[in-house]
């Protein structure tokens, strides 16, 4: 791994489009109240432009939007926003999202629902969750120039009730047979087919042996990249027959205060029609009593702090990550 700074990479292609990663958006609690207060973009203020830069935003949707159903009685922690506190994601750059994950149905079916017609209205894709098994598997599908591409999302933590079957609502949930069946299906000559995974123990800065076995025959299966999260801190990132495992990205922005959260990192994959070129590592803060619900970029020395974090972590897969300038870098040689 490389430490020391060098000159920034070329800019993007004309012929080559980027789609920016981001982690766990739970905009609840303590970040809903800032917001009733200081403005209705308030936890995205310091980001929102930087998000305008890439071709397509994806980011793991960690609450519901809803006013209505019943809270789980089994969890010690539920999330949802109000939908009169969320209109600002109608402004923001994202396009699309994960909604398998372990609280998207805090708040019961109704949470589900109402979350899922929001994101319509707002024009965001989504893919993870639905009315039954079936349409918790279906695809989001985003169009860049000529190249489809292809987001499927699976939840493999508990509660178990939160996941869909047959004839009920809700995630999908995070089965290899299941998963490789759906790349199968989806995997073309000329696509891209990306696998959120909503995985893993928290806190901790390495994913566990049997999910890098799982990523990497899923990858097998035909995926060109996983897109990991749910530990609430960065893990590792891996180059696995020259497609991208990123185990864990951390949080984007939350209102919930842990000790054990910390900085965290969004990264962009950039192609070149369906052939990924290289990928860009973003640090960014998530100290929450430093941010407040407000990560921003990082710069300079912490920047670079940062980097070397992903680089150590990275270590064990033997991932080439450059440093230049407040990013990272890994080139994909062909």
């Amino acid at each position: 791994c490389s430490t020391n700074p060098k000159k920034a990479v070329p800019p993007i292609k004309s012929d080559e489009f980027s789609i920016l990663c981001m982690g766990d958006l739970l905009v609840v609690k303590n970040a809903e109240e800032q917001l009733e207060v200081e403005g209705i973009d308030y936890p995205f203020v310091k980001i929102k432009q930087y998000l305008k830069n890439y071709d397509v935003v994806f980011a793991n949707f960690e609450m519901s939007v809803t006013f209505r159903g019943n809270i789980h009685p089994a969890k010690p922690f539920t999330f949802r926003l109000h939908p009169d506190n969320a209109e600002f994601f109608k402004l923001l750059k994202i396009d699309v999202v994960s909604l398998a994950n372990n609280h998207i149905l805090d708040y019961g079916r109704e949470g589900l629902y109402d979350t899922i017609e929001f994101l319509n209205e707002w024009g965001i894709s989504y893919s993870g969750a639905g009315d039954n098994l079936a349409e918790a598997r279906k695809p989001a599908i985003i169009k860049i120039k000529d190249t489809n591409i292809i987001f499927l999302s699976y939840c493999e933590r508990p509660p178990a009730d939160f996941f869909a079957t047959e004839n009920s609502a809700g995630t999908a949930p995070l089965k290899l047979n299941l998963i490789k069946e759906d790349v199968k299906k989806n995997k073309t000559a000329h696509n891209i087919v990306l696998v959120s995974l909503h995985w893993g123990i928290e806190h901790n800065d390495y994913p566990e042996n049997y999910q890098v076995k799982i990523a990497h025959k899923i990858i097998d299966a035909g995926a060109d990249g996983i897109i990991g999260h749910h530990p609430h801190v960065p893990q590792g990132i891996e180059i696995y027959n020259r497609k991208p495992i990123i185990y864990s990205l951390g949080n984007a922005v939350t209102g919930f205060y842990n000790p054990y959260y910390k900085n965290n990192i969004m990264v962009s994959l950039i192609y070149n029609k369906n052939s990924l070129k290289r990928i860009k590592i973003i640090p960014i803060a998530g100290k929450y009593k430093k941010i407040k619900s407000q990560p921003y970029l990082l710069k300079g020395e912490n920047a670079v702090k940062e980097i070397k974090h992903i680089q150590r972590i990275s270590r064990p897969f033997k991932t080439d990550i450059k440093q230049a300038e407040n990013y990272g870098f890994i080139y994909i040689n062909r």
